[in-house]
């Protein structure tokens, strides 16, 4: 199904940091994947771009020990062949320019996803105890 797949990943340069998206193209853009993927895009607004300088974090993994934090300075359309293109933050992460997508900057769950700031605590995540017996029950 996905033969032949392949997506632009070139890092941005300093030539990305410092520009943004214009927010209609982003709009337009955010209504083109709520029709063809409703599923996955809600028919909420499309969010506005966070300001350069917004820091956000998150945990690899929820994991405590591990946390990854960016600061936006940017953002650029990435060229994808499901999608046609996808809407990319430019990001400073540990000194050095990178990309993350604009969806994933934007989910409403905090437990998924980045959060607003840099001092986020790890989320910790409710266990359904039927489940998790349920779970162990099978080893």
């Amino acid at each position: 199904m996905f033969d032949g797949y392949k997506d632009s990943h070139e890092l941005p340069t300093d030539d990305d940091i410092g520009k943004f998206i214009p927010q209609k193209e982003i709009e337009t853009w955010w209504k083109t994947l709520q029709k063809k993927y409703p599923k996955i895009y809600s028919n909420e607004p499309c969010p506005l771009q966070y300001e350069s300088g917004t820091k956000l974090m998150c945990y690899e993994n929820d994991d405590p020990t591990r946390p990854v934090r960016i600061e936006i300075v940017g953002s650029r359309w990435r060229k994808d062949q499901l999608m046609g293109k996808q809407a990319m933050y430019v990001v400073m992460q540990d000194g050095k320019a990178r990309e993350t997508e604009f969806s994933s900057c934007h989910e409403d769950d905090p437990n998924i996803g980045w959060c607003l700031g840099w001092d986020v605590p790890c989320p910790e995540h409710e266990v359904n105890l039927d489940e998790e017996r349920e779970r162990q029950e099978h080893f």
